[in-house]
């Protein structure tokens, strides 16, 4: 097959894009206008899954104590975002990582403050330092030393196990909400904005 010639390499490249590869049948308007519903539907949610800690941030800074909530929460969701904006960039998907770069930023900033306040704070950044070398040395290894479509499936399974560890990690106090019979150390909102997020992006 000859190679593209310049304008029609240049509407392959704004087809994929667009999220459609050369070949590929436009969707029919009807079902395009879904597809763009549902998606600003995903990102408002995912915005909103990324900044419901705040409340608990805030919290803790004008307490000068992390209390019983657990950094777990904070770090799954970087990592989360971490990886999603490398599997975007495999997948060349501008606007995964676009809002994901701004989960890294919030949820970074998130972690900046709870380790301030948390009691055992130079335990507290060795694990945060272990955490975030394992995922440097995962995004690496997947982009640099694998094979593309490799790569793509290691940060495809990466990602996924990060996004059920952000799901359920609020839940990690569970053991003190049956204990001190509170649920204060779960926070609902994030709870409520994960639940949200994850069902936006199931259709």
């Amino acid at each position: 097959m000859a190679p593209f010639s310049p304008p029609v390499a240049e509407n392959a490249r704004l087809i994929e894009s667009q999220g459609m590869h050369v070949g590929m049948t436009p969707l029919p308007p009807a079902l395009e206008q879904i597809f763009m519903t549902v998606q600003a539907v995903a990102t408002i949610a995912t915005v909103c899954q990324y900044l419901s800690p705040y409340p608990v941030i805030r919290k803790i800074a004008r307490q000068h104590t992390t209390g019983n909530f657990s950094y777990f929460p904070f770090l799954a969701n970087f990592l989360n975002a971490t990886l999603t904006t490398v599997y975007g960039f495999l997948l060349r998907d501008n606007f995964m990582m676009l809002i994901n770069s701004f989960g890294i930023t919030v949820t970074g900033a998130y972690l900046i403050m709870y380790q301030r306040y948390y009691p055992q704070r130079i335990l507290l950044l060795r694990n945060l330092f272990l955490w975030c070398l394992t995922m440097v040395g995962t995004c690496h290894y997947a982009t640099i030393t694998l094979e593309e479509s490799s790569g793509r499936l290691l940060m495809g399974t990466a990602q996924n196990c990060c996004s059920i560890a952000s799901f359920i990690a609020p839940l990690s106090t569970l053991r003190i909400v049956f204990e001190h019979r509170s649920a204060e150390s779960v926070p609902f909102l994030m709870t409520m904005m994960n639940f949200f997020s994850s069902l936006s992006w199931f259709f």
